[in-house]
């Protein structure tokens, strides 16, 4: 599970310091939830109403470039699919019971 909060931590961080320059309201909507009654396969997704989108990273931001990477290795980690749409990341993966 350290995983998955590092990759909430670095999504949310990016959202804060990237995703609402200029101003001075924002929202970031979270969700996490399980996809059937039975099993463990999870999707969390994380959205923000700003005025940036984020990955696709237009002003070439290295300190952006770093976080999409340590996300997707740490998606990696946990064979997770990792999509970026506009504003919103999805992260579909499968937790092990413990």
């Amino acid at each position: 599970a350290v995983p998955l909060g590092l990759i909430f931590n670095e999504i949310f961080t990016l959202y804060i310091t990237q995703g609402f320059e200029g101003m001075a309201l924002g929202e970031i909507l979270v969700s996490f939830k399980r996809k059937s009654l039975k099993g463990n396969d999870f999707e969390l997704e994380v959205s923000h109403n700003g005025n940036r989108n984020i990955f696709i990273n237009e002003s070439k931001d290295v300190q952006v470039d770093l976080a999409i990477g340590l996300i997707e290795a740490l998606s990696e980690q946990l064979d997770a699919e990792i999509i970026f749409d506009g504003k919103k990341i999805v992260i579909q993966l499968s937790l092990d019971e413990a």
